[in-house]
């Protein structure tokens, strides 16, 4: 495993802007001064007058990132990614997608970035999902990873169907019993069964293999 440093950038008033947002010098010329002194005020109306009943996923934006940096950033792309306007999305969605991100961490932990020399270890238990800066890599691509895992499978004494497509799944009650699958070299169905069933389709093609009994 390679240790790479992660970069996530917005591409925004034909700049581009660190994700998350960061303090930096280059970020204040970015946005221009009077933009920046908005998102000042802002945060500070924020911060004495907060949202004090999250609705929808606008206010839990706004009580995160104040409205300017929401209007700014946020609106148009979550709403261009759902097609659901943020008003109409609950405030738990956020919630569970934005987790504890924030402009407050955000100032606290790029601050902690200049003051504190961090440690050159990939461990980083303390970082918010978010603002991690460092992650493991494959030395030679993600699908080095399923590879060992089915050698683990293999030699625990698992079997692997390849060339295997499943094209139903079967249900009894709000349990799944099975799924028929396609074996493309030999042109057969065959019904599995299992106590633990997993799976890494598309949505759309999950939702289509359950069967209607």
């Amino acid at each position: 495993m390679l240790i790479r440093n992660r970069q996530s950038r917005i591409l925004f008033f034909r700049k581009f802007f660190n994700y998350p947002l960061t303090i930096s010098p280059d970020t204040l010329s970015n946005l221009g001064f009077l933009r920046a002194v908005k998102m000042l005020l802002s945060y500070i109306i924020a911060r004495i007058f907060p949202i004090q009943k999250e609705i929808n996923l606008e206010d839990f934006f706004i009580n995160r990132f104040v409205r300017v940096i929401y209007n700014t950033f946020f609106k148009s792309y979550t709403e261009k990614v759902w097609g659901i306007p943020c008003n109409k999305i609950s405030a738990e969605w956020g919630a569970q997608r934005v987790k504890r991100v924030s402009i407050s961490k955000a100032i606290k932990h790029n601050l902690r970035k200049i003051f504190k020399v961090h440690s050159s270890s990939e461990r980083q238990k303390n970082v918010e999902t978010s603002f991690i800066g460092r992650f493991l890599y494959p030395k030679y691509g993600p699908g080095q990873l399923w590879e060992e895992v089915a050698r683990q499978v293999q030699e625990r004494g698992g079997k692997l169907h390849l060339n295997t497509a499943v094209r139903k799944i079967y249900t009894q009650g709000e349990r799944v019993t099975g799924v028929e699958v396609y074996e493309v070299e030999t042109g057969t169905y065959q019904r599995v069964e299992g106590d633990y069933i997993f799976s890494t389709m598309p949505v759309k093609e999950l939702i289509r293999g359950f069967d209607s009994g």
